[in-house]
């Protein structure tokens, strides 16, 4: 029964190295679904910066008259 082709043991080993896995398997797609949600923030994020800037350039224009 404990024998190291079919035994309980080596059973439980590779049950619990399949769970290992699929933990790594869904860290890795979180990873690959943050990074992708990162990437859009910071684009975001510079866009609204350059939309700021142009605001204030339009106000220091409007403040000239």
């Amino acid at each position: 029964m404990l024998n190291s082709v079919n035994g309980s043991v080596p059973v439980a080993q590779d049950a619990l190295q399949d769970t290992i896995d699929n933990h790594n398997a869904r860290i890795e797609r979180e990873e690959t679904r943050l990074e992708k949600i990162e990437e859009r923030l910071i684009a975001q994020y510079a866009r609204l910066e350059r939309n700021l800037q142009i605001i204030n350039q339009q106000m220091a224009g409007l403040n000239m008259l």
